[in-house]
């Protein structure tokens, strides 16, 4: 028999000198993760700022379409039943209207 003992100790290397799940995870710094935030927070002001520019574009457009429908409904309206600046056009106004 062999009378060798062999001793314990924590200190016993292991080879690797580190096993893969005992490694230490690796310390980011701390620009990556600022980094990181500004970038979202660019992109949703971005974002926020594009749908809000489409949305007033979009209800300018409309109201610009509804404005423009008023006055053509007007004029339409001024050329069939006449306008009020002139005695002429209120009777043509009146003759138009007899005749519905």
């Amino acid at each position: 028999m062999n009378s060798t003992v062999r001793g314990f100790s924590t200190a016993a290397r292991v080879h690797p000198p580190f096993l893969p799940h005992l490694r230490p995870s690796p310390r980011r710094a701390p620009i990556r993760r600022w980094l990181k935030t500004a970038v979202v927070i660019t992109a949703v002001g971005y974002a926020s700022k594009s749908y809000i520019d489409t949305t007033r574009a979009q209800r300018r457009a409309t109201a610009l379409a509804l404005e423009n429908d008023s006055l053509e409904r007007q004029r339409i309206m001024d050329s069939m039943y006449g306008g009020r600046e002139s005695l002429e056009d209120l009777e043509k106004g009146i003759a138009e209207y007899g005749k519905r």
